[in-house]
């Protein structure tokens, strides 16, 4: 059984399991193809290693091979769909990172230390 690797995307609770209708993908050996996934995912000082996986549902239809969707149609099972060479990871939320609030405490700590230096 492949090992239980998360989705790379930013927030995505997707998993690899056995069971799990989720397909995941491996980043392209290719610099090029592998740098545009990279610049996709927009993780700030993140590189893919070669065990970074993304989900299926970073992926439009249409980044899916023409000949496994018919198969599929036709009601043949198909077990586990193939990117086309050219599919690029599109769909992400991309939402802004919340800073943590700050408790009471440091602020006050933190004005203490300001004072003290001026």
């Amino acid at each position: 059984m492949p090992p239980r690797r998360p989705c790379s995307a930013v927030g995505c609770q997707s998993v690899r399991r056995r069971e799990s209708t989720v397909s995941f993908f491996r980043f392209p050996k290719e610099p090029a193809k592998r740098k545009a996934w990279e610049l996709n995912v927009r993780r700030k000082d993140w590189c893919a290693t070669d065990a970074s996986v993304l989900c299926s549902a970073h992926f439009t239809p249409d980044s899916y091979n023409d000949d496994l969707r018919l198969l599929s149609e036709f009601g043949i099972p198909v077990k586990k769909p193939r990117l086309r060479p050219d599919a690029v990871p599109t769909v992400f939320s991309h939402r802004p990172i919340l800073q943590a609030k700050r408790r009471g405490a440091f602020e006050k700590r933190q004005r203490k230390e300001e004072l003290h230096h001026s």
